[in-house]
Parts: structure tokens; C-alpha cells; sequence
């Protein structure tokens, strides 16, 4: 112990010296397992004027590792402006500078081969970086969200350059040159470099990544090296080399012909293409990509040739000004939120060789009034329809199965729909917050209920599941067949206008708040097979006057009757748990 202590004593003497130039030097690291944790970070954050660190010349592998050992951490460090490395580094590790806010030049010697992943992730205050032609790989988000970056030479020994490498970059890197040695440019390498204005590819590269350049809203042209064997560039758009697949489209593209060769349009092509107006896709495309048209704000008509297939998720999601699009015959899928936040879209036709429609595929198309879904499509998914606020009426066909959770959720002027008898379930919230619904009627196929709003209700349905019926203000009445075992949380919930129901004597337990705040209900019979009441069950129903609790009662949770203002008395028959005195419920005990 004495030796270790010891041993500890003369590293906090040496580790650390500090001349009146505000140099930190770090002379020394230990081996020995004893480390003197987060004291480096504690002394800069004490000394707050120190600006510069050196590190020692026998450092070979920078990493984590070695930092932890030192004791060093540069993470949101906030005066270190500037980090002299030895000539000794041979690699810079994942993350070893990420999140130094105040760094604003670094020195990286010839000797690094390669810089890892997020290795400069977040140094807010880095201009410039000159990258030696030692190194060959630029690894994953090595320089992300380098905001001030305003120029950076990659040398001609780099052979990859990692996923989201420079991406958000944003304000300052106007131009970078990719050299001949780079063979391969990672996904969203370059995304949201907003003003880089022009890119070349030279012809050594042999692999890029999906939305390498997505959202450089000062794009202007990309340009392909005419001996590149894999890709070529038309008008400033980059294709493959055949013509066959359209890649990306700058951003500041007005007027696109796309050629008649072109069979595929990728993840993300024209993903923020705000000049874009309209686009006309040629016979021979038969695939849209992920994205492919996403926040393309100016694009008010698109029409879709009979060739296409298939149309991913999110490909036109927030085209703002989208007021029609014709859906041919020939597509099959339509992905999720492909039409997601088209908020002029006001009528769409779905054709009948889609069986699928995607999760949140038309959410939030808040001028969508209505819609066909053709008798071909078995599943409508997640949040499909969620928050279209001026779909007053939609048919579901008889080959849908299953309505999927939030489908209709927040569609306040819907005012009826009937559910085929194909359906089997229906997800929690399903109709939400339908204000307007008065009548729904499903069919004796469904066997789960999640939310739903006004409804007669078949006898197929076993529970009534939590939010049901939750806010639906205009639900007068309600009939629950005998198969319905439970009424789950909040079901009838600000039921405003609900006057009386009847619960059969299926029911063997009503969930916390089931009946809160339904101002309307006057009465209620609680019938025998009902063992648990749970909290608030009944809380804040206004004009309820009188409840009986049935002998079947077990257990109830608290409050059950917290702000019932007339009610006058609750009564107890014979019940082993329960007492009632003076029209107040009691515990036995």
C-alpha cells in the first residue's frame, strides 16, 4: 500500500505542469492501475485559463482507453483551444475529442493512418483541420456537427470517408475536394452541409452512401469525373454509371428531366429539392425510394407512371404544397409516412393493386376531406389517417382485417364509418378523439376493441380496452353485450354527453377512471359479477345522484367518487368488504 501511495503522490506531482503561457504539458502517464480519475477534469475546470494541452511523446494509440488511464477526459472541456499531438500517434480513437466545445486547431501529425469514429464529433469551435497523407480512413462521424469548419483538405491517401463524416457541417464548409485515392463515400457522409455549393467525384470512387448529400440546400450541381466506372453525372445529377438509377439532385434544381433509361429513383434523390415545381417520372421508373421526395415544399403536382411498383417510406413526406397525385395501378405498397404532413393534399385515389398501406401514411394531411381504399388492401397500419382533421367520410372495404392503433385518431370531422365484417381487431385509439363521430357500427367479426368512440358494440367483443371510448363528447348511449369480461382504464372518459349505461353481468372489473368525468350520467347499475372498482372510476360524474355497490366487490381503488357533488348515497347489501353509513362508503375494518 505504501508503495502505491507513494507511487500515487509523484503522479500528481508530475502529471500535470503548467508554464505562465497556459500550456498544459502532460509528461507522464501511469501503468499502473491506480488512476487519478477525473482529476484532469476537475484541474481545467478550476483553472479555467488554461488553453493549450500538450501530450507526451510516447503516446502511440490515442484512444479512450489510454485517457481513462491518464485520467483525461476533453469532453465539454470549455477553454482548451488548441491540442498539440506528438509525432508518435499512430491513430486517433473513437470519440477521443468529441464534445470539446472551445478546440479550435489541432495539428494532426503525419503519422496518424487513420481518425476514428466521432473523433471530433461536436467541436464547435474547429475552422480549419489539415489532415496528413498518412491517414486513409476517415472513420463515422469523425467530424459531425463541426459547425465552424470552414475548410478541410482530405489527402490523397484516404481511401474512405465514414458515414455522416462531415455531416452538419453546416454554416461555414462551402467546398471540399475529394481526392483520387477514395474509393468509397459513406451514408449521409456530407447530409446537411447546408452551404457547400458544388461536389466532384473522382474516378477511384466505387461505393456511395445513401443521402451522401442530402439536405445541402446551396447544391447546385455535383459533378462525376468522366473515367469513374460507377457513377456519371447529367445537368449536375449524380446517376450510376448506366443511367439506370437516379442518385441525388442538388438542392437548388428548378427544372429535372429525368432520362427514360432511369428504372430506380434512391432513398432521398430529391429529398429538400424547395425549388422543385413539378416533376414528370418517366415510364421505365418502378421504384421510389425512402425519402425520395421528401420536404420538397414547392412541389405542387407529381404524376406517377403505370410502371411503378412501389413507393417508399416518408417519399413525399412534407411536400407542402402537394395538392393531387395520382396513384397508378401498377403500385402494390405504398410505405410508411409516404404522404406524411401534406397539408394541401385534398384528395387522393388509391388504386386497386395496393394490398398495404403504411404506418402514418397519410397523418397529418390536414386538407384530405376524402379518401377510397380499394377492396384490395387487407391492412390500414398505425397512425394512418391520424390528425386528417377535415376527413368527414371513409369506406373500408371488405378485405381490410385489422385497423391499426391511432388509425383515425384526432379526425374531428368524421362523422360515420362502418367496419366490414372482414375486421378482426382494432388498435388502442383507433377513432381518438373523433369529435364528430355520432355512429359506428362493426361488425360481429371483431373480437378486440382498442379505441373507439360511438358504437354498438357486437357480441363478439370480450373487453373494452383502456381510452376506448376516451373524450368522445357526443356518445349518448352505449350497449355492451354479455361477453365483455372488463372495462379497462379510462374508457369512458369525458363521455360528456353519456346519460346511462348498462354493464351486463359479465363484467368482473372496471378499470381506474373508467366513467371519470362523464357529467351526464345519471345512474348506473353495478351488476354482481363485478369483484374491483378501480381508482376514480366514477370521479367528477356530476349528476350522478345514487350508486349501489354489489356483496361481489373485493376491491376498490381510491376516490372512486371524488367530486360527485349530488351524489346523495351509496348503498351496500350484504357486502364482507364493504359498509355504507349515511350514504358514505366504508371498509369493514
Amino acid at each position: 500500500m505504501k508503495h502505491f501511495f507513494y507511487l500515487y503522490c509523484i503522479l500528481l506531482c508530475i502529471l500535470y505542469s503548467c508554464n505562465k503561457s497556459n500550456v498544459i504539458t502532460i509528461e507522464y502517464y501511469p501503468i499502473d492501475p491506480i488512476r487519478p480519475k477525473n482529476r484532469f477534469y476537475k484541474y481545467i475546470h478550476k483553472n479555467n485559463t488554461i488553453e493549450k494541452i500538450q501530450l507526451p511523446d510516447n503516446i502511440c494509440k490515442l484512444d479512450r482507453d489510454l485517457l481513462n488511464t491518464l485520467g483525461i477526459s476533453f469532453r465539454y472541456t470549455n477553454t482548451i483551444k488548441s491540442i498539440i499531438l506528438p509525432n508518435s500517434v499512430t491513430s486517433i480513437g473513437d470519440g477521443v475529442f468529441d464534445n470539446c466545445y472551445t478546440l479550435s486547431s489541432i495539428k494532426i501529425p503525419n503519422s496518424v493512418t487513420s481518425i476514428g469514429d466521432s473523433a471530433f464529433y461536436k467541436c464547435l469551435s474547429l475552422t480549419s483541420i489539415e489532415i496528413p497523407n498518412s491517414v486513409t480512413s476517415i472513420g463515422n462521424y469523425a467530424f459531425s456537427w463541426c459547425r465552424s469548419l470552414a475548410s478541410i483538405e482530405i489527402p490523397n491517401s484516404v481511401i474512405s470517408i465514414g458515414d455522416g463524416a462531415f455531416s452538419a457541417c453546416c454554416d461555414s464548409l462551402t467546398s471540399i475536394k475529394i481526392p483520387n485515392s477514395v474509393t468509397y463515400i459513406g451514408d449521409s457522409a456530407f447530409f446537411y452541409c447546408t452551404s457547400l455549393t458544388s461536389i466532384e467525384i473522382p474516378n477511384s470512387v466505387t461505393s456511395i452512401g445513401n443521402g451522401a448529400f442530402s439536405r445541402c440546400y446551396d447544391l447546385t450541381s455535383i459533378y462525376v469525373d468522366k473515367n469513374n466506372q460507377h457513377y456519371t453525372s447529367i445537368d449536375g445529377i449524380l446517376y450510376n454509371k448506366n443511367i439506370t438509377t437516379l442518385i441525388c439532385c442538388p438542392n437548388e434544381k428548378t427544372e429535372i428531366t429525368i432520362p427514360t433509361t432511369v428504372t430506380s429513383i434512391e432513398n432521398g434523390a430529391f429529398a429538400n429539392c424547395n425549388s422543385l415545381k413539378s416533376i414528370e417520372i418517366p415510364n421505365s421508373v418502378t421504384y421510389i425510394g425512402n425519402s425520395a421526395f421528401a420536404d420538397c415544399h414547392s412541389l405542387r403536382s407529381i404524376e406517377i407512371p403505370n410502371s411503378v411498383t412501389y413507393i417508399g417510406d416518408s417519399a413525399f413526406a412534407d411536400c407542402h404544397s402537394l395538392t393531387s397525385i395520382e396513384i397508378p395501378n401498377s403500385v402494390t405498397y405504398i410505405g410508411n409516412g409516404a404522404f406524411y404532413d401534406c397539408n394541401s393534399l385534398k384528395s387522393i385515389e388509391i388504386p386497386n393493386s395496393v394490398t398495404s398501406i403504411g404506418n402514418g401514411a397519410f397523418e397529418r394531411c390536414h386538407s384530405l376531406t376524402s379518401i377510397e381504399i380499394p377492396n384490395s388492401v387487407t391492412c390500414i397500419g398505425n397512425n394512418t389517417f391520424l390528425s386528417c382533421d377535415t376527413l368527414s367520410s371513409i369506406k373500408i372495404p371488405n378485405s381490410v382485417i385489422s385497423i391499426g392503433d391511432s388509425a383515425f385518431c384526432w379526425c374531428s370531422d368524421l362523422t360515420s364509418i362502418e367496419i366490414p365484417n372482414s375486421v378482426a381487431s382494432i388498435g388502442n385509439y383507433a377513432f381518438y378523439s373523433c369529435d364528430a363521430l355520432t355512429t359506428i357500427e362493426i361488425s360481429n367479426s371483431v373480437t378486440s376493441i382498442g379505441s373507439l368512440t360511438s358504437i354498438e358494440t357486437p357480441n363478439s367483443v370480450t373487453s373494452i380496452g383502456n381510452f376506448a371510448f376516451h373524450g368522445c363528447y357526443a356518445l349518448t348511449s352505449i350497449e355492451i353485450p354479455n361477453n365483455v369480461t372488463s372495462i379497462g382504464d379510462s374508457a369512458f372518459w369525458l363521455c360528456d354527453a353519456l346519460t346511462s349505461i348498462e354493464i351486463p353481468n359479465s363484467v368482473t372489473s372496471i378499470g381506474n377512471g373508467a366513467f371519470e368525468g362523464c357529467d351526464a350520467l345519471t345512474s348506473i347499475e353495478i351488476p354482481n359479477s363485478v369483484t374491483y372498482i378501480g381508482h376514480r372510476a366514477f370521479a367528477y360524474c356530476h349528476s350522478l345522484t345514487s350508486i349501489e355497490i354489489p356483496n361481489s366487490v373485493t376491491s376498490s381503488g381510491y376516490n372512486i367518487f371524488v367530486g360527485c357533488y349530488n351524489l346523495e348515497s351509496v348503498y351496500i347489501d350484504g357486502n364482507n368488504y364493504y359498509i355504507s353509513a349515511d350514504g358514505e362508503l366504508y371498509t369493514k375494518e
